[in-house]
């Protein structure tokens, strides 16, 4: 069974560059190109590792670490 991974990231380039590298590395891979429905998101997939980029628009990547640390089912990943 492989390992999950989520990518949040807005820039599409780094985004499909990250996912791209962990495929071939056989990683399954969940990625998210906007910060809004993250939290959603990764309490429905459960990864076992988050990449999540600080500089999202809209939704600080910090604030949806801590979103995700105060969530019971979610907070350690």
């Amino acid at each position: 069974m492989s390992k999950k991974v989520m990518v949040i990231e807005d820039d599409t380039d780094i985004n499909d560059l990250i996912v791209f590298n962990l495929k071939k590395e056989g990683y399954e891979v969940s990625s998210l190109y906007k910060g809004e429905a993250a939290v959603d998101f990764v309490a429905k997939i459960r990864p076992d590792l988050i990449i999540l980029d600080v500089m999202l628009p809209c939704v600080d990547g910090l604030d949806i670490c801590r979103h995700i640390r105060s969530e019971e089912g979610i907070k350690n990943i």
